[in-house]
Formats: C-alpha cells, sequence, structure tokens
C-alpha cells in the first residue's frame, strides 16, 4: 500500500477511535458499599446509575426483611431478583410463539382458498 494512502488511514482509523472516545464516559458508582469505576457510553450512564441504585434499594430490602445474613447472601438475593425480573420480561417480549401461530393460520388460509378456486 502507498504510504499515502496507509497515512489517510491511520488519520480516519484516530479520528474513528477519538469519536470513539467523545462517547464514552468514566463514572464512578457505589454499589453495595463498593466504589466501581467504570467506563460506559454516554446514552447508556442514566442506566447503569438507575441499575446501581436498584441494587441497592433491593439489598437493603432484604438486609431488613432477613437481618443477621451474609452479605453474599444478600448480593445472591439481589441477583435472583433481577435475574428473575429479566426472564419475565424476555418472555413477555418473546413474540416467536405468535409469528410462529399467524405463518400456521396463514399457510392454511391460503391452503383453503387456493382449493376454493380450483
Amino acid at each position: 500500500m502507498p504510504e499515502a494512502v496507509e497515512r489517510i488511514d491511520n488519520d480516519n482509523r484516530e479520528k474513528q477511535g477519538m469519536n470513539d472516545d467523545k462517547n464514552l464516559l468514566n463514572i464512578q458508582l457505589r454499589v453495595a458499599d463498593i466504589l466501581l469505576p467504570l467506563t460506559v457510553k454516554r446514552d447508556e450512564e442514566e442506566f447503569y446509575r438507575e441499575a446501581a441504585k436498584r441494587i441497592d434499594i433491593l439489598l437493603n430490602t432484604y438486609r431488613g426483611n432477613f437481618p443477621e445474613q451474609s452479605r453474599v447472601e444478600y448480593l445472591i438475593m439481589v441477583a435472583l431478583h433481577l435475574s428473575v425480573a429479566c426472564v419475565k420480561l424476555e418472555r413477555k417480549n418473546d413474540t416467536l410463539p405468535f409469528t410462529t401461530k399467524i405463518e400456521e393460520l396463514t399457510r392454511m388460509l391460503e391452503d383453503y382458498l387456493k382449493k376454493d378456486t380450483e
């Protein structure tokens, strides 16, 4: 590759990298009394902060409801709670069974209409 083309490619890569860096944000979150330094996309910062807040709320709820448990047990309870919520949302948003049924009904209707026209 000629040197000039190589230089342009490197300049473009550097510009693209700079754009990626501009899109990233260094934040610090305190979750379960642990300070977490993170690099996140700017448009996702709010999600991370809200998620950290929810974890702490759940953690405090479980601490209040189940005193004398270990820190690890509280964190496991929170992880399980959030995982169950995630699974419920995934299943709620799963349209595959409906799509499959619609395709099946469409085929049946098309077959019926073909027979009717013959």
